[in-house]
């Protein structure tokens, strides 16, 4: 009744995803967290990978649009009773961590009934929680395995990909959208697609998608040939070498 903890169809409401994704101040985390040195993520597939769309719908810093649709959440019982859980991190990430703060202080912010803990746990139970589903929202991160749309438009998009099936997230509508655009073979009708998948995610809003970060490296000036490959973990050494 104190609006301790929060039933488990809590983020089941549009409302309450699309609040959330209305109260994180996506310049704080590009300003103080990158200095500058990360692109602002629209959605879930970067830019330069086929089906990115630099015009798609993307969501803004909004506290007065945040508090619109949390007022809507739940018949309006969100805003009256409010809420406590926890956000959870994994230890020794600290950019998933400035992320946490920063929709801590955003949602905070809304109404003094909203109330975000924040916890970092170790790596492996991490992971292993949040594949069982008992944390009600986390950080997380993607390094695509390989370099096309389909690739990251499942695992954030699709119910059995690697978040959604561990949010218990299910949209059957953008199953199939996602399902027919990776069979198709035209590259133009494959974009077109993806336009409307993004389109439809973006109103879904199961994750809120942050930043996509740039590595950072030191180097001596006679290095040739390097490239910050977004799909590689790490450098890739092969194209490298001394002037």
């Amino acid at each position: 009744d104190r609006g301790e903890g929060i039933p488990p169809d809590f983020f089941a409401d549009p409302d309450v995803r699309r609040g959330f994704s209305r109260a994180f101040d996506y310049d704080a985390i590009l300003r103080d967290t990158f200095k500058g040195t990360a692109a602002r993520a629209l959605g879930p597939i970067p830019p330069s990978v086929p089906g990115s769309d630099a015009s798609q719908p993307r969501y803004s810093y909004d506290l007065k649009k945040a508090e619109e649709h949390l007022r809507k959440a739940q018949g309006g019982r969100l805003w009256e009773k409010g809420f406590r859980f926890t956000l959870t991190y994994n230890t020794g990430g600290e950019v998933r961590e400035a992320a946490a703060q920063i929709l801590k202080n955003g949602v905070e912010r809304l109404n003094p009934k909203f109330r975000i803990d924040l916890r970092g746990v170790d790596w492996a139970n991490f992971v292993d929680k949040a594949q069982r589903r008992l944390m009600p929202i986390f950080a997380r991160g993607w390094v695509a395995d390989y370099p096309d749309a389909h690739n990251f438009i499942y695992a954030f998009y699709h119910s059995q990909g690697r978040y959604p099936s561990a949010q218990g997230y299910a949209n059957p509508e953008l199953d199939a959208m996602i399902e027919k655009a990776v069979i198709e073979s035209s590259p133009a009708k494959r974009a077109a697609m993806y336009k409307k998948i993004l389109a439809k995610g973006y109103d879904e809003a199961p994750a809120i998608f942050t930043v996509h970060p740039s590595g950072v490296y030191a180097m001596r000036e006679w290095v040739r040939g390097f490239v910050d490959n977004p799909v590689n973990m790490g450098i890739y050494y092969y194209p490298i070498e001394k002037k």
